[in-house]
């Protein structure tokens, strides 16, 4: 069942940057900020949710609606209450074409927070909310928030082989060298809890939660790696009932990262001719990228 709030205001995007440039010979360095918000967006959480107990009475309300409505479970209440932010630090570095080289470096540091999620395949801005008229309980990282990404593009073009005879030309002239490469920090996560039952609410609505966060316990294990990704010892399941405090997707995946190489050979074979010979190499260092770790509260936490 769903309900549609009568005061809907039309959502909206602002946008705003800034960048200095500074240009010293073939290179060209750029700083710039860029922003912006969203408001009105759609969120819609069920607020037949019953609200959580009083902490430490280990016991759940009823629905809230249960007693006009007995048989129904579920009411979306679509409101234009959501929103989003985004800020970023943007760095650049970049070399155009002189002496056959052309390089492009880029860094940002960025900040993306929300507190609906995107629907998948609908598109449509939805929300899991166990708080339905407490939009700061999800406010937090946005489920594609990249914190740092750092890209590079490399195009050499050697210069041997350009003078000389035809024959010279055509055996060492003509090289190309190109690489592509990025690194970027993993995707924003969040533990959850799916113990039987759930804690905060109802089991039968509620099938998955936030825990408890155990304070001076940090997420990451001291010995980090990509079986043992999630310090358990930060967490802890909340008293039945009540809602987690844990933040909403404060913990990151792993890196991703990769690097492509070609070599590319112009033959001339005529005024308006060209053969080109290529070789190319994705992922150069056969490097694997993991997503991020299984986050459920259980028995235990690992990468799958």
């Amino acid at each position: 069942m769903g309900a549609h709030a009568v005061d809907y205001p039309q959502a909206y995007i602002m946008q705003w940057n800034m960048t200095v440039q500074k240009q010293f010979g073939a290179n060209v360095v750029s700083v710039g900020y860029v922003g912006q918000v969203a408001r009105h967006l759609q969120y819609a959480p069920n607020i037949n949710i019953p609200p959580p107990s009083d902490a430490g009475l280990g016991v759940y309300r009823p629905l809230v609606y249960s007693g006009v409505l007995p048989n129904v479970t579920s009411i979306n209440y679509y409101t234009a209450t959501g929103a989003s932010e985004y800020n970023a630090a943007q760095f650049s570095f970049e070399r155009r074409y002189a002496k056959g080289l052309t390089v492009n470096v880029n860094y940002t540091f960025a900040r993306n927070l929300t507190n609906i999620s995107d629907g998948g395949a609908t598109g449509q801005a939805v929300v899991g909310s166990i708080l339905p008229y407490n939009r700061s309980y999800d406010w937090g990282n946005s489920d594609i928030g990249i914190k740092h990404r750092v890209s590079y593009r490399f195009n050499y073009e050697f210069p041997f082989g350009k003078t000389g005879s035809r024959l010279r030309k055509l055996a060492i002239g003509g090289w190309q060298a190109n690489l592509l490469a990025f690194y970027q920090s993993g995707v924003p996560f969040t533990v959850i809890n799916t113990a039987t039952p759930v804690p905060s609410n109802v089991s039968r609505l509620v099938t998955a939660d936030r825990p408890n966060v155990v304070g001076g316990q940090p997420y990451a294990p001291p010995n980090q790696d990509y079986t043992n990704w999630i310090n358990p010892a930060a967490f802890v399941l909340q008293p039945v009932g009540t809602v987690g405090n844990e933040r909403r997707a404060q913990l990151y995946g792993p890196h991703q990262r990769s690097i492509d190489f070609s070599l590319f050979k112009q033959f001339q074979i005529s005024d308006r001719s060209r053969l080109q010979f290529r070789w190319e190499a994705f992922n150069l260092p056969n490097t694997p990228s993991f997503a991020s770790p299984n986050s459920t509260l259980d028995t235990r936490i690992s990468l799958t």
